[in-house]
């Protein structure tokens, strides 16, 4: 446990004086408008040891607005604000980050794997617009089983503006709602015949047998849509934070639209 669920912070990432997101990411603020959001699914898989968090921690840099649900602590130095329990704190976090262009959170669940992730689950169901990661997914969505918050959040996120980035050592392990509606997938190693005929079931049996290839640290992005494999990019779940103008006189006043906060950019 981090023991910080009690810590009141204001949701700008300013814990241990970090912002969010980092300076290196590059992530812009435009005046454009949301009038069609699309939402991504990206799912990393492979073995333990082979990268998963590492390229995660990448993607990561470029959402402005992250809930990482974190039970092996893996983004505890990179995310600058964090919770170890769904308390009072944690709710006034989310309704000030209503407000907020970015914020980067994670939560750190104790024993009650399941019974925490339905109340995060719902937390981000009624805030929407954000990036919520699930790391080692299997522990809460297994192959047969959808906790029903998150189920709604897996297939009517695009309405809420709700992107999905999740983890797993193993595909034969994951809930088949979730695989099924994955656009995007970051492949390591994977070798057991029932994780490999996971994959086949959803990307083909070629793309099963290339990641049966795989070494333990080399991957490949494979982009579900257009059936085919595309170069790796930390930019895959990256979102512009968007501002309204409003203009008074000769000068342009930049205001923050908490209802219309990202804008996909390829």
């Amino acid at each position: 446990m981090v023991g910080v669920a009690q810590a009141r912070r204001t949701p700008n990432g300013n814990i241990n004086g970090r912002s969010w997101p980092p300076a290196d990411a590059g992530v812009a603020v435009e005046s454009a408008s949301v009038t069609d959001f699309q939402n991504q699914i990206v799912g990393i898989v492979g073995r333990k040891g082979s990268g998963k968090s590492t390229r995660a921690a990448t993607l990561l840099k470029y959402a402005p607005r992250i809930l990482a649900w974190d039970p092996m602590e893996d983004h505890l130095d990179l995310l600058p604000d964090s919770y170890d329990t769904v308390c009072v704190e944690l709710d006034e976090y989310f309704e000030e980050a209503q407000t907020k262009q970015t914020f980067a959170c994670t939560y750190v669940p104790g024993d009650n794997l399941e019974e925490d992730f339905e109340e995060i689950c719902e937390l981000v169901y009624r805030c929407g617009r954000m990036l919520f990661v699930i790391e080692e997914a299997p522990l809460v969505c297994r192959a047969n089983f959808m906790p029903p918050t998150f189920g709604r959040i897996v297939r009517t996120g695009r309405h809420h503006g709700i992107d999905l980035l999740w983890t797993a050592q193993r595909t034969g392990e994951v809930s088949r709602t979730l695989t099924s509606a994955t656009d995007f997938w970051i492949f390591y190693c994977q070798t057991e015949p029932r994780d490999l005929d996971a994959i086949a079931e959803r990307c083909g049996r070629d793309v099963a047998n290339q990641v049966a290839g795989l070494g333990l640290h080399d991957s490949f992005c494979w982009d579900v849509i257009q059936r085919t494999v595309i170069p790796h990019s930390p930019r895959l779940l990256k979102r512009e934070i968007v501002r309204s103008r409003e203009h008074a006189g000769d000068s342009t006043i930049e205001k923050e639209d908490p209802g219309n906060l990202w804008n996909s950019k390829s």
